[in-house]
């Protein structure tokens, strides 16, 4: 906690700088940047912060039902890191060094209603190798929709098809982009 004046106090060099505004009335700052978030605004999010919004976590075992179905999941830990909005996004995933293209899940699987805290669920499209307790970095590129309760498992297998058919193609430029950036 402090303030600027605070902060001139100190033994060092101190350069003030003039807020950057979102629009004419609110700058840009963490907590306008949680609020897009909380809106799913990521594309927003994305080029407010200059770089993609990225979580890294841990690959954990989930309920396996997303490959039951035909769409398995990374579940990732996310530790105490602040998640968007609950909903599908598309994603870029790094594993071993490596880029693939995904759809995320945030939400708590209210089909099944069985968990009780936020889930990070990816589904990586053309991958399909044991990673349980690597580390894996999640980039959000898009939101795609909210997070919907489905009547059974056909409804929810049909609407991933669409999700996935709509994502793999258009994530393919913002994989194209990321790989040129990536330093």
């Amino acid at each position: 906690s402090g303030s600027i004046e605070d902060l001139k106090k100190q033994s060092f060099e101190l350069i003030v700088k003039n807020a950057v505004m979102y629009n004419e009335t609110e700058k840009v700052s963490s907590t306008l940047i949680k609020k897009l978030m909380d809106q799913g605004m990521i594309e927003e999010v994305n080029t407010l912060l200059a770089r993609p919004y990225k979580v890294k976590g841990t690959v954990i075992h989930g309920k396996q039902r997303g490959r039951l179905i035909g769409f398995p999941t990374l579940n990732i830990d996310y530790g105490m890191k602040y998640l968007p909005k609950r909903g599908v996004y598309g994603t870029i995933v790094e594993i071993n060094h490596q880029y693939y293209i995904g759809m995320a899940n945030i939400g708590m699987n209210p089909t099944f209603n069985d968990i009780n805290r936020l889930s990070l669920e990816v589904n990586v499209f053309d991958f399909d190798e044991d990673v349980y307790g690597k580390e894996v970095e999640v980039t959000f590129c898009l939101y795609k929709r909210e997070e919907t309760v489905f009547n059974g498992l056909e409804g929810l297998k049909t609407q991933l098809t669409e999700d996935r058919k709509y994502l793999s193609q258009v994530m393919k430029k913002y994989l194209t982009l990321y790989k040129n950036n990536v330093k």
